[in-house]
């Protein structure tokens, strides 16, 4: 069997990251508690910086509105907002060790990212 390309690995942990994170949050907005298929995944870090893309520390699963189209609280229309909401959520020690490894440049090996894909995939069985 060939080496998946990295590309489409990170497509993969992407999609699995998702799932997982709603699945960690029972599948309710983390804020309004709304249920359901209309539901995000919300990188409290952007996705950007591989450091934390996959982290799930760094997920937050939200509704359609409290992710994006709510101008009085969503993570996209109100950031400021919703990184108070998600510090009292979370605490602060959870921002402060999830800012070190965002701030830590990383470049993932291709069997690293196999590694990250198959225990997320475990989480995504429990």
């Amino acid at each position: 069997m060939s080496k998946p390309k990295r590309k489409t690995l990170e497509k993969k942990l992407d999609v699995l990251w998702s799932k997982v994170v709603k699945d960690v949050a029972g599948y309710r907005c983390e804020n309004c508690g709304k249920t359901g298929n209309r539901l995000n995944s919300h990188h409290f870090f952007g996705r950007r910086a591989k450091s934390t893309r996959w982290d799930l520390l760094n997920g937050f699963c939200l509704c359609v509105g409290c992710h994006t189209f709510n101008c009085v609280f969503s993570a996209h229309q109100t950031p400021s907002l919703f990184h108070e909401w998600a510090l009292k959520k979370r605490g602060e020690e959870w921002y402060e060790d999830l800012k070190v490894r965002f701030h830590n440049i990383r470049k993932y090996s291709i069997e690293e990212l196999g590694e990250m894909y198959d225990e997320m995939s475990e989480l995504s069985k429990l």
